[in-house]
């Protein structure tokens, strides 16, 4: 499985304990495309909106071009896409956590190669 699809209630749980601790930051990848989203607490969960969690995910540095739809399906009313890539041979993520302030940051930045032109070395 490339996302949640085969995983919906364990996500589920994991979301639940998220918005319960008052909301996260999820790191995945082998996705074979770039998304960004985030599982805002559902309606009448008693959770406020700033328990939101969201998922950086992104395809594997070893990543081989697949002819498909790469494309993030959203899979629960509460799934909202911030930014969705599919395109490039490779991509990764780059992060900068900062929690030296009272509110803690986080920066992503998405690499990606749409080409793939290896470099002769003589």
């Amino acid at each position: 499985m490339h996302s949640w699809a085969g995983y919906l209630d364990e996500r589920e749980e994991i979301l639940a304990l998220l918005w319960q601790a008052g909301g996260g930051i999820i790191v995945s990848g082998d996705r074979h495309e770039h998304a960004t989203v985030k599982f805002p607490p559902p309606p009448g969960s008693g959770y406020p909106m700033e328990h939101t969690v969201i998922e950086f995910s992104t395809s594997p540095l070893s990543f081989f071009y697949q002819p498909f739809v790469r494309e993030y399906v959203e899979h629960a009313e509460t799934d909202v896409t911030i930014y969705q890539h599919p395109k490039g041979s490779s991509k990764f993520g780059v992060f900068d956590f900062d929690s030296t302030g009272t509110v803690w940051t986080v920066q992503f930045a998405l690499v990606y190669v749409h080409k793939w032109r290896p470099s002769t070395v003589q």
